[in-house]
């Protein structure tokens, strides 16, 4: 069995970072019926019901200081939307310019037609082949940066917390920092 004193200061009174977290924090769901006032279609006044839901969480500023670390956010290339809008921007144009050319001028419209769709099929693929590395680099980048903050979370349920000296303690390294500076120990390899 480990021996759980603080490192800092030598007290027993050590409580798991997660507990403190959870106690600490408090989610609460309202929900309010109401009256409103609508117009029909024809101009007349009737009554409307509504309601509303919401979702509240607080936490106490200790809690808030031993939160764990927050989750990586899922990056995103604005490049497919470029994508989207350039294909659109030719391709509904030509959607609506060559059978109006085939009509008016056959030969040259069919001519614009075997030249103008595998034009706009080559800038599709041309430009969905760096899109899509893109975007695989992007999603590699963010599956490494998962695992990290999983290693991250795991030191972090692994903390304990000292009342005595407001100090957070890796009792594995038998480490205390304050608890403004958790971010410290749980990167310290």
């Amino acid at each position: 069995m480990t021996e759980q004193t603080c490192p800092s200061c030598g007290s027993p009174s050590l409580l798991s970072v997660r507990g403190i977290v959870e106690q600490g924090t408090t989610v609460t769901t309202v929900t309010s019926d109401g009256g409103a006032v609508a117009l029909d279609g024809d101009g007349g006044v009737m009554p409307a019901l509504t309601r509303m839901t919401s979702t509240v969480a607080t936490s106490s500023m200790l809690a808030q200081r031993l939160a764990p670390p927050e989750p990586p956010a899922r990056r995103q290339s604005p490049w497919g939307r470029v994508q989207s809008y350039l294909l659109s921007l030719t391709g509904i144009p030509m959607m609506f310019a060559i059978p109006i050319w085939v009509l008016v001028e056959p030969t040259a419209g069919w001519v614009a037609a075997l030249v103008g769709i595998p034009c706009w099929l080559g800038l599709y693929v041309g430009t969905s082949i760096p899109i899509g590395r893109i975007r695989r680099r992007l999603k590699s980048r963010h599956d490494w940066e998962v695992k990290q903050w999983e290693k991250l979370v795991a030191r972090w349920e692994r903390l304990r917390y000292c009342s005595a000296c407001d100090s957070v303690v890796d009792l594995a390294r038998k480490r205390a920092v304050s608890g403004d500076e958790m971010a410290k120990l749980l990167r310290a390899a």
